[in-house]
C-alpha cells in the first residue's frame, strides 16, 4: 500500500492519497483539486476521509466529492463546525469577516457522518476509525494496515492545540490514552513529519504528564 503526501494551501496541511495503482482513498481536503487530480493519475477514488472539520483540512471536500464521485466520511460532531467560519478556523486565515461560500453551502448529501469507533468498508479497503476529540470535538484517527492517520490529534513530538473553538483538555487526555493502546507501525499527522509508534509512545507519555499536572 502506497501513501503519497501533498501539501495543502494553508499551514502546509498534509493531504494523503492512500492505495495501490488502481484504487485509492484520500485523507483530508486541503490541497487544490487540480493538484490532487494529477497525483491520483486516473485511479478510482473510493472514499474521502476527514480527520476533522477545520478549514485547512476540509476546504475542498465538496469539490473532491463531486469530481471523484466519492463519499466524504466525517465525524457527526463536525457538521456544525465545517460550515461556520467562526468555528472552523477560517477567520484565522481570511479575516474576521470571511464567509466561505464553499463551506457555508456544503452539500451534506455527499457525506457519511460517523460516531464513536468503527470500520469503514470500501470496495478494496477496510479502514478502522477512532474518535479522538480534544483538538476539535470532531477529530478522528484512521488506521489501515499498520498505518495511523492522526490528523491534528498527535504530531511528531507534539499534540494538537486545545485552545480553539470547542477544544477540550479533558477530551484530549482521554484521546491520548486511547491512542496509547492502539497498535500501528507508522503515524502520519495532519501537519509535519511522520513518526513511529515508539516515538509516539514517548510523545503521548510526555504530553499526558504535561496535561495532567
Amino acid at each position: 500500500m502506497k501513501v503519497e503526501v501533498l501539501q495543502g494551501e494553508y499551514l502546509d496541511v498534509n493531504v494523503y492519497i492512500v492505495g495501490d495503482d488502481e484504487h485509492c482513498f484520500i485523507i483530508d481536503c486541503g490541497a487544490k483539486l487540480k493538484e490532487v487530480q494529477v497525483a491520483i493519475k486516473g485511479r478510482i477514488v473510493e472514499g474521502i476521509l476527514l480527520t476533522h472539520s477545520h478549514y485547512d483540512h476540509s476546504i475542498y471536500a465538496n469539490e473532491y466529492a463531486k469530481f471523484f464521485k466519492a463519499k466524504v466520511y466525517m465525524s457527526a460532531r463536525g457538521e456544525e463546525i465545517i460550515k461556520d467560519p467562526k468555528k472552523n478556523g477560517e477567520e484565522f486565515f481570511n479575516g474576521e469577516n470571511s464567509k466561505s461560500e464553499v463551506l457555508s453551502n456544503i452539500d451534506f448529501s455527499k457525506f457519511t457522518l460517523l460516531s464513536g469507533d468503527g470500520k469503514i468498508k470500501l470496495p478494496n479497503f477496510e479502514i478502522e476509525y477512532f474518535a479522538t476529540p480534544g483538538h476539535s470535538p470532531c477529530s478522528i484517527c484512521y488506521k489501515v494496515k499498520g498505518i495511523l492517520f492522526a490528523g491534528d490529534t498527535i504530531f511528531d513530538r507534539s499534540i494538537g492545540r486545545i485552545d480553539l473553538y470547542a477544544s477540550d483538555k479533558n477530551e484530549m487526555i482521554e484521546s491520548l490514552k486511547k491512542l496509547d493502546n492502539i497498535n500501528y507501525d507508522i503515524c502520519f499527522s495532519g501537519h509535519g513529519n511522520s513518526s513511529t509508534i515508539e516515538e509516539q509512545k514517548r510523545n503521548i507519555r510526555i504530553s499526558l504528564r504535561f496535561l495532567q499536572r
